[in-house]
């Protein structure tokens, strides 16, 4: 795992001068660092949550504009539609295919420039 690789490394680099650091060494965490296996360009659509946090706020507005509703099927209905409106205002913007898309084989493996 190549970031997780290269944060033991940096660990060990730094954890003489600031000692609490090593904890965060530990085999648990390289879960943090899987995106970093995905080319540069999958990453930055990857690591983020801003979409979902977003989609959060808007679930709770929307719940609060409303007092009451008249069924737990009719708040899912509303959920729903909000879902389904930011999913179609998340997606306005066109992603384009770099070129780093096209070096991931059927397998699904990447061939990253770092691995060469």
């Amino acid at each position: 795992m190549w970031g997780y690789e290269h944060f033991v490394t940096f660990v060990d680099r730094w954890e003489k001068k600031y000692p609490t650091i090593k904890k965060y060494k530990e085999e648990r965490n390289t879960a943090y660092f899987t995106y970093m296996d995905f080319p540069k360009e999958v990453q930055r659509c990857i690591y983020t949550t801003n979409w979902i946090e977003r989609l959060n706020r808007k679930y709770k507005r929307t719940i609060n504009m409303r007092t009451s509703m008249p069924s737990a099927q009719a708040v899912i209905f509303l959920l729903g539609s909000v879902a389904m409106e930011e999913t179609k205002n998340a997606y306005k913007k066109k992603i384009y295919q770099s070129k780093s898309w096209k070096n991931i084989n059927e397998n699904g493996n990447t061939k990253d420039k770092r691995e060469e």
